[in-house]
């Protein structure tokens, strides 16, 4: 999930199946300001492959998508778990929060623009024009994850570069 969103960790583990809007075949994770670094909303596209994801969830019991833990200790196993398996099979050490940046890399190797990526990772846009585009480039959005998804999937069929 937080390489298929982009997503900071700490939002993933607060996600609510509430959040999500569905909108005929779109669905979008609306964030909250709560969760946010910025602490301003925004929305991010749940391409088809982390929709898969989220069905098994079980969407009909409402509440948290993953199961509720103390949210530091599901952190620190994440790391654990990822500091032992790289080291058993010979990779570089990488920390979880390091899928954002891969994400952001994909992204920009499939063409989609600095700007979008930045609407992606809920970054500000502390340009003064922001203040007056009030648009909300949800197209664009959706074909960013897209365009990670399908960066994602190449990638571990074997036919894509990470």
């Amino acid at each position: 999930m937080r390489l298929l969103t982009a997503q900071r960790g700490q939002q993933l583990l607060q996600f609510r199946h509430e959040q999500i809007e569905i909108q005929g075949e779109d669905w979008w994770w609306n964030v909250p300001s709560a969760l946010t670094k910025t602490r301003r909303p925004y929305r991010i596209y749940l391409g088809p492959w982390t929709r898969e994801l989220l069905q098994s969830t079980s969407l009909l019991r409402g509440g948290a998508v993953f199961e509720a833990r103390e949210l530091s200790t599901i952190k620190q196993d994440l790391s654990r778990y990822v500091r032992t398996s790289t080291a058993r099979i010979g990779l570089p050490y990488w920390q979880p929060r390091d899928l954002r940046r891969t994400a952001a890399t994909m992204m920009a190797r499939g063409g989609v623009s600095r700007f979008i990526i930045k609407r992606v990772l809920g970054h500000a846009d502390r340009e003064i024009t922001a203040v007056y585009d009030l648009y909300s480039y949800d197209r664009e959005v959706k074909q960013a994850v897209l365009t990670l998804e399908n960066a994602v999937q190449a990638t571990v069929s074997g036919s894509g570069e990470i």
